[in-house]
């Protein structure tokens, strides 16, 4: 999760974010890691008091980690409406790495991811 309190730090000291995990997901043939945060810059608009939304630049300190997939079906996923699922989409994509599980249609969310 990205939201919330981890912006501010992620802000402050990007290479501390992953600094006790980073060197095992590095290492991995593969890794992969359910991102809770829709990667968007629209406001927060679910009924939930719970706003993760983070900038989708934030995705690069993801994939800087060492992370290759990232499951992006979850309940945050459309907090800031389905739109932000899209831009979730494309932030995980510009840094190099795949999402699974939303899309912008049914047949694309269901589409598998070969590595």
């Amino acid at each position: 999760m990205l939201g919330r309190g981890v912006a501010p730090i992620a802000s402050g000291d990007a290479d501390g974010v992953f600094r006790d995990v980073r060197h095992v997901v590095r290492e991995a043939d593969l890794a992969m890691v359910n991102l809770e945060s829709p990667l968007t810059r629209r406001p927060h608009t679910a009924a939930n008091p719970h706003a993760l939304e983070a900038d989708p630049a934030l995705a690069d300190l993801v994939a800087a980690a060492g992370f290759d997939v990232l499951s992006l079906a979850n309940n945050h996923a459309g907090d800031a409406g389905r739109e932000s699922i899209i831009d979730t989409v494309f932030a995980v994509k510009n840094a190099g790495m795949k999402g699974v599980g939303v899309g912008s249609d049914r047949a694309d969310a269901l589409m598998p991811v070969f590595l």
